[in-house]
């Protein structure tokens, strides 16, 4: 009877052992492994809405971009469009700077391109630096049109005054078949 006492006993022990190792198993599967799952789902799920967003979001961009894009260059081809003479120039010239003298240095008009540029000779006298700025500032939003090419100087005419002497050169770009169209 002890082998068969010691074999019962074995045996329930062994049962006891297996039961609670599978009540472990099931607990750990249940709290631990199944929320982990979970969480790598959900985090999938999120990751999968997340990168549609962004590429739904990342075409809308793409498309205002290509909008605004195509709006500056409608801009810029109107801003073309104005025309530009000696008086109007010299009127705004005069506005900011003192003592001014205007020059047309050149005018160019190829034949294929359609546009007409013309680069003027500003000399002037100002007694702030300042006046050149905003001058420059007042010109670029008046006339989109036109641009500083260099050299632009700017020297002091006498050592003793705070005047100074500066020499700037503005070329504009005009579009020659709007400017044919005005009468």
């Amino acid at each position: 009877m002890n082998k068969r006492d010691e074999t019962a006993d074995f045996i329930i022990k062994n049962l006891a052992f297996v039961v609670i190792f599978f009540a472990l198993a099931f607990y750990a599967f249940l709290y631990i492994v199944l929320p982990q799952i979970q969480n790598f789902k959900n985090s999938q799920a999120n990751l999968h809405s997340t990168q549609t967003l962004y590429n739904r979001i990342l075409s809308e961009n793409q498309e205002v971009s290509t909008s605004v894009q195509e709006q500056r260059k409608e801009t810029a081809l109107h801003s073309l469009e104005k025309a530009v003479n000696e008086g109007v120039v010299l009127a705004l010239t005069q506005g900011f700077l003192e003592n001014v003298s205007l020059k047309e240095i050149q005018t160019k008009t190829p034949p294929q391109e359609g546009f007409k540029t013309i680069t003027y000779q500003i000399q002037a006298i100002v007694q702030n630096p300042q006046q050149i700025f905003d001058f420059v500032k007042i010109l670029r939003e008046s006339f989109p049109n036109s641009t500083l090419i260099p050299p632009f100087t700017i020297q002091k005419q006498n050592l003793l005054q705070n005047v100074l002497k500066a020499e700037i050169y503005v070329r504009f770009t005009q579009n020659v078949a709007k400017e044919q169209k005005i009468p």
